[in-house]
């Protein structure tokens, strides 16, 4: 039993240390991630990750919700100022990039920054 639970781990393990190739046929990881650096300021790179579109987004047009697109994520602190001019102190944030998979075409980024209390 104790080999068999050894073992076990050993597989989970390793499998956790593969990647897995994304499809072919698009643009490579470090192709999406210099694109979609083109597309924000001053934040650092977090991850980008393949999917359908809808995986990503709430706001993905329907016809386009099976379209296979990169998700590249930043994080960073940002400043948020009113129409009038009122800014608020420095909070973290994140922002998404959404590339198509095959062509790299910008379709679309969010952000996210919590309120500070």
């Amino acid at each position: 039993m104790k080999r068999l639970l050894a073992l076990a781990v050993l597989v989970v393990a390793a499998l956790g240390a593969c990647s897995f190739p994304f499809p072919a046929g698009g643009i490579t990881r470090e192709q999406a991630i210099a694109l979609a650096q083109a597309h924000i300021s001053d934040m650092s790179f977090q991850d980008a990750s393949v999917g359908p579109h809808r995986t990503f987004t709430e706001r993905g047009d329907p016809n386009t919700s099976d379209r296979l697109v990169w998700a590249v994520r930043f994080s960073g602190d940002v400043t948020i100022c009113s129409p009038v001019g009122t800014c608020w102190s420095p909070r973290p944030a994140t922002t998404t990039v959404i590339l198509d998979f095959r062509t790299g075409e910008f379709l679309e980024s969010s952000g996210f920054s919590p309120s500070s209390k």
